[in-house]
């Protein structure tokens, strides 16, 4: 009001004082908020200096759009002022759109609703997927007709935190085919909603689930991930499901893994969770398509890795610590497997590899340190003779700071093209005796 009312002279003061204020402090979030009232007020000065204008658009130009999430994050602190100096979707390209957003979702007022409606048609997937996951955060009803209702569900993934928001989805006669269940919706909801809708895409992370009953008959279900689940402990249904990824986090020891052997049509497997849960390969199933397998966390394999040789289809192996080879007999079922191109286990588990081993179908390789550079550089002692078919190595975790790391060893793998190791490169020998292509990232 007071830009509006002054006159020519007084409006250049101000304008002054607001820009010398934003230069001298130290405070980025204050040096924001007070650039953005000054561009927020050029709309009410009908005259001012054309330079002063100028100067006040320089600086709000260094803020808008924002530049990544954290500026988008900060930039929403300054409140809904920022919304009318916002872009349109039609003003920038899809990256930035998806920063814009970022801004509007986290400011909650009835204005952000209207401006992010002007998004709900836009196709670039992490933009719809930030309007998904925003729809909490305003009056349920509102934003599920105004942008929900409009949004492309391809590929998307609906973020469901209530109750409401079922009903909504009911009432707008929306089906997803991807749905992401959170905390804060009721079991007796879920159950009656998965009842009447068929899902191919079901993410669940709540505390009210205790087992999967409510999925029988869900065959048109393809891809299950169980998050944070703390009082599932049977997972029985699955045997009935004809999925094809699973990705599953147990809370702990309760949990039995054997109805995944039923899983007919699996490909890809995740398991991860704490010390107390446990697995085996020979829980797995055999005549599956299983092409993929990752442990993760503290999961541990209960039997050591017996069957796993089994799992013929596998081309891509993730062993965490726990589940790592620690035997001969370990490393023999890993030999088994004759399609095996991307393995990843500790450096420390290749002492027990034997001495003759072959794994010549593994081009890429990921070890995890532990134990320090000796554990280490006796992984890399190994590595030309084991997996001579390697493109891609990479070894990480945990290296004292002392004692070096001879590479030289590894000047006799004819195919390594990219090499990371997690050291100093004042600790590193052999650097030269490597080909000229090896990319090589050191720490």
């Amino acid at each position: 009001m007071a830009v509006a009312l002054a006159r020519a002279g007084e409006r250049v003061i101000i304008f002054r004082g607001l820009l010398d204020l934003g230069d001298r402090t130290e405070d980025k979030r204050l040096k924001a908020r007070v650039y953005l009232l000054a561009a927020a007020c050029l709309g009410h000065a009908t005259s001012l200096d054309p330079a002063v204008r100028q100067e006040v658009q320089q600086r709000a130009a260094t803020l808008i759009p924002p530049g990544n999430e954290e500026e988008a994050r900060a930039l929403a602190e300054v409140g809904p002022l920022i919304l009318n100096l916002l872009p349109g979707p039609d003003e920038v390209g899809d990256v930035a759109a998806f920063h814009v957003v970022i801004a509007a979702t986290h400011i909650k007022s009835d204005a952000a609703v209207a401006f992010l409606a002007r998004f709900a048609e836009h196709p670039f997937l992490l933009v719809r997927s930030q309007l998904s996951w925003a729809w909490s955060r305003f009056d349920t009803a509102r934003y599920a007709e105004e942008i929900i209702a409009r949004l492309d569900p391809a590929n998307l993934n609906y973020a469901i935190r209530s109750d409401d928001q079922l009903r909504q989805l009911n009432r707008l006669g929306l089906e997803p085919e991807s749905l992401d269940i959170r905390a804060g919706v009721s079991l007796e909801a879920l159950v009656s909603y998965i009842s009447r809708h068929r899902s191919t895409r079901l993410m669940l992370s709540n505390d009210a689930v205790s087992d999967l009953g409510f999925l029988d008959g869900h065959t048109e279900l393809r891809s299950l991930v169980i998050g944070a689940c703390p009082a599932l402990v049977d997972v029985t249904a699955l045997s009935g499901l004809s999925i094809r990824h699973l990705d599953i986090t147990g809370a702990g020891s309760d949990m039995d893994l054997h109805p995944v052997s039923q899983l007919r049509t699996l490909e890809t497997l995740r398991i991860s969770g704490p010390s107390g849960l446990e697995w085996s390969p020979q829980d797995l199933p055999v005549q599956a398509p299983l092409n993929s397998l990752s442990v993760s966390e503290e999961a541990r394999a209960k039997r050591g890795l017996e069957g796993l040789g089994d799992l013929t289809q596998l081309t891509s192996l993730t062993l965490n610590p726990p589940s790592s080879p620690a035997s001969t007999d370990d490393w023999e079922e890993i030999r088994g497997l004759s399609r095996l191109t991307d393995l990843s286990t500790t450096a420390a588990s290749l002492e027990t590899l034997p001495a003759t081993a072959l794994l010549s179908s593994v081009s890429s390789l990921s070890l995890i340190g532990g134990g320090g550079e000796r554990v280490v550089q006796a992984a890399v002692n190994r590595l030309a003779q084991a997996f001579p078919g390697l493109i891609l190595c990479e070894i990480t975790g945990d290296m004292t700071a002392e004692g070096d790391v001879d590479l030289s060893p590894l000047a006799g793998l004819p195919h390594l093209r990219r090499l990371s190791l997690a050291i100093d490169r004042d600790r590193v020998r052999g650097i030269g005796t490597l080909p000229s292509w090896v990319d090589l990232h050191l720490l």
